[in-house]
């Protein structure tokens, strides 16, 4: 029988029991101003895809495409993150600035989308197949940032055009002149043969917070151009353009993504394509993950969330992981940490990909163009769909200080 003070004891430990368990049970339920990043998934693509108008080719080999997991957070979530090396947490105005996360949400599908898109026409491309491109309409996806924080997580200072310009804006005329496609806004800055410290009066679409799309709100404002770091003498805003063109295929390629939102599959996409369309095995039979967005032209893009990515790799036993080479060399680093030096390669193209996987004794190297004499079946149309801009429009390269936060 336990004695008289233990007994005096008990009744005040259950009651702080009590008080922390109502703690816990509160605190999953009451949102707060915070929203996270943590390790998604790693799993492979094949499932997802979806042709018949040609033979598919099953490989025993894998490229796992890689997925980060956020939204807002609870109190208890919230705490747990801020503990949790691997959890990024910011809070509303550091994570969506002025956008809400409905719009921040949707435009995250509209680059998944585009992704889904732009990979089969690389793929198709690469092989041979026929296959046409349109310039679509100058939007804006990021705004160059000079100076980052310490942690390489917030924008301090961004270019003079930041000022005015915001990422979603549709730029709809320059100095007068109207821009219709990525391609007229090259042609525009071209002609005016501007120098870097000129201003220009740029008019734009403003984005609809609510829908995440360009809205009838049109604004006009003067933007100071700066120089291209890659070019002496050649002005620029300062911008990156988001993935808008059009792309006609010889027949569909679908790959279901669900609600999954955001562009860093493309380049885990255009593999799979890749290892699906022809006999034999891309990746030697291994698996092998992948994460970049890629452009029509094959040049693989940098991705927000590398940290939570390379922990969801690591989880998923990949034996290889292919990241951008754009990334900072501080998340480069923090990957190899992660994950294995000696397991995580750096690349800048497609081409830079197929080279990696071919060490893992694929066939990579060895695809050929055999789409080159591809006729589509009688009756049969050809797809059209949205896809990433040419790439000649007067862009910045994608910053690597702050990267854009991405949900896949």
């Amino acid at each position: 029988m336990p004695s008289k003070n233990h007994r005096l004891w008990a009744i005040p430990l259950a009651a702080i029991s009590g008080v922390l368990l109502l703690a816990v049970v509160v605190s999953s339920f009451v949102l707060v101003d915070r929203y996270g990043e943590a390790p998604g998934g790693a799993a492979p693509v094949n499932g997802r895809l979806q042709f018949s108008a040609v033979p598919r080719y099953a490989p025993k080999g894998r490229v796992l495409f890689v997925t980060v997991a956020g939204g807002q957070l609870n109190a208890l979530a919230a705490f747990q993150g801020w503990i949790d090396p691997d959890v990024n947490e910011q809070d509303k105005k550091h994570e969506f600035g002025d956008r809400t996360p409905e719009a921040d949400r949707q435009a995250a599908l509209a680059q998944m989308r585009t992704a889904v898109d732009d990979a089969p026409y690389v793929a198709l491309t690469k092989l041979g197949y026929p296959t046409e491109i349109e310039p679509g309409r100058a939007i804006i996806d990021q705004v160059q940032c000079i100076t980052a924080s310490a942690d390489n997580r917030t924008c301090i200072k961004f270019v003079p055009a930041g000022d005015f310009l915001k990422r979603g804006d549709q730029i709809d005329s320059v100095d007068g002149q109207p821009v219709a496609t990525s391609v007229d806004l090259s042609r525009v800055m071209k002609a005016a043969a501007h120098k870097p410290g000129d201003t220009v009066s740029v008019t734009v679409s403003r984005l609809d917070p609510k829908t995440g799309e360009p809205g009838s709100d049109k604004q006009t404002g003067t933007v100071t151009l700066i120089e291209d770091p890659d070019t002496k003498g050649r002005a620029i805003f300062g911008i990156i353009l988001a993935d808008t063109s059009s792309v006609k295929l010889p027949f569909d390629v679908g790959i279901k993504t669900g609600d999954i939102g955001g562009p860093s599959a493309g380049l885990a996409f255009t593999l799979t394509v890749l290892d699906e369309l022809t006999p034999g095995e891309l990746t030697g039979g291994h698996k092998i993950a992948a994460t970049g967005t890629i452009d029509v032209n094959g040049k693989v893009g940098a991705i927000g969330g590398i940290h939570q990515k390379a922990v969801s790799v690591k989880q998923a036993g990949a034996e290889a992981f292919i990241i951008p080479a754009s990334q900072s060399a501080e998340e480069i680093a923090t990957v190899k940490k992660i994950f294995g030096a000696d397991k995580v390669f750096t690349v800048n193209t497609l081409d830079d990909a197929l080279a990696v996987l071919a060490k893992f004794g694929g066939n990579a190297l060895e695809l050929g163009t055999p789409g080159k004499d591809y006729k589509p079946a009688a009756g049969a149309t050809a797809s059209t769909t949205p896809a990433a801009a040419d790439g000649s429009a007067p862009v910045q390269s994608p910053p690597t200080t702050p990267t854009t936060p991405t949900t896949t």
